[in-house]
């Protein structure tokens, strides 16, 4: 059985930083096993996009102004809230 060594993408702890606090990097690895790269490949883009990366990375190619980031920021708590609701309804009743 060949093993290749992980496959590492670094990415930040989910936890809250400040602008002017260090962001501590952890990896994502993917372990490739009897050479099946092409697997492998596809479990670390399915952990790039759960992590939502690829959708950072997405927001990040242009400047946005801080008056966006806010509505930005309070549309995506109110889509997370109303998707909270949706499954706490169902589960409820």
């Amino acid at each position: 059985m060949d093993r290749y060594p992980p496959v590492y993408d670094y990415r930040p702890e989910p936890s809250y930083t400040d602008k002017h606090e260090p962001v501590t990097l952890r990896p994502l690895e993917v372990y490739v096993s009897d050479g099946k790269i092409d697997k492998a490949l596809r479990k670390l883009k399915r952990k790039l996009a759960n992590e939502g990366v690829l959708k950072e990375l997405k927001r990040r190619r242009r400047f946005m102004k801080p008056s966006a980031k806010r509505r930005r920021k309070q549309a995506d708590a109110a889509r997370r809230r109303r998707k909270r609701e949706r499954t706490h309804d169902r589960f409820r009743g």
